[in-house]
């Protein structure tokens, strides 16, 4: 049988939350939660239930007395996916929306279906569109449909006060493709972040501006068409100018296929919500 330590630490990582957030939250710091995870400490009744809200758990799966019972249609994603797929391409948004929106949502279970079904569900979609096997129309109808679900889940993000840096997070002018991005938007507001999301087509002159504004701590860029490269490059140089202070990320599925084509200019490179996170939490112990 696992010790509380044990299973502490596997729900707090499940939960993408370092131990100095965890700390924060509780009112102690992170020598404590150390301790407790190291089961050199015990937490006391107050702290236990604080925790198993936290991790929105009963004290019993806490503690261990229980198991934790995962999400019914998150047990597969790949099948979870596949389904969503077949209905939407038969047509049947309301049956797919409606899978999503019986899934009971917590900070976990999105940045699952973020990171698992919707981003590859878009990237098949895509691919069956090069391949014929879908027409544009369709492709579009999908797209649209996948945007409408994360519409639905991103609206049960508790938006929290930022106890982080703010970040911009935006795609390029002429880019047809911004889902991505904006997943990524909402996956630093579970993070602890500030996060502007301003979409794609803004002037360059605008973006600016903006950026002398809120002076963001980071800015990330997202490519899905490789012929915008150099207007990427571009805008990268002229977000330096403008804010030497500012961290660069970009990703996409422009880089995908080829990592040669990540801008030097840019600080990160991060080709999913996993190594962003490790990006941002380098620093911490998790």
């Amino acid at each position: 049988m696992k010790s509380f330590g044990m299973i502490l630490k596997e729900i707090r990582k499940t939960h993408h939350m370092s131990q100095k957030e965890l700390g924060g939250r509780l009112g102690v710091g992170q020598t404590t939660i150390a301790n407790y995870e190291k089961d050199i400490r015990f937490p006391n009744q107050e702290s236990l239930m604080v925790m198993a809200d936290i991790f929105d758990i009963s004290v019993d799966q806490l503690l261990g007395r229980e198991s934790i019972e995962k999400n019914k249609e998150l047990k597969d994603e790949e099948e979870l996916r596949n389904k969503l797929l077949a209905l939407l391409i038969k047509g049947n948004e309301r049956e797919a929306i409606a899978i999503v929106k019986n899934i009971k949502m917590t900070e976990h279970v999105i940045i699952r279906l973020y990171e698992n079904v919707f981003k590859p569900l878009l990237y098949e979609v895509g691919a069956l569109w090069e391949n014929g096997q879908l027409s544009i129309a369709k492709e579009h109808y999908i797209s649209e449909c996948v945007w409408r679900m994360v519409s639905y889940v991103s609206e049960s993000i508790e938006r929290k006060t930022p106890t982080k840096g703010s970040v911009l997070c935006m795609a390029l002018s002429g880019e047809q493709h911004t889902l991505g991005i904006r997943m990524v938007a909402d996956y630093f507001n579970i993070l602890g972040y500030q996060p502007y999301y301003i979409g794609a087509n803004i002037p360059t002159g605008e973006v600016i501006r903006f950026v002398e504004q809120i002076r963001p701590e980071f800015i990330a860029l997202s490519l899905t068409s490789e012929s915008l490269n150099d207007s990427l490059v571009n805008l990268i140089q002229r977000l330096k100018e403008t804010c030497e202070s500012c961290k660069i990320i970009v990703g996409g599925q422009a880089f995908e296929k080829d990592k040669a084509r990540v801008p030097k200019e840019a600080n990160n490179y991060i080709d999913g919500f996993e190594s962003l996170e490790k990006m941002l939490r380098s620093a911490d112990e998790i």
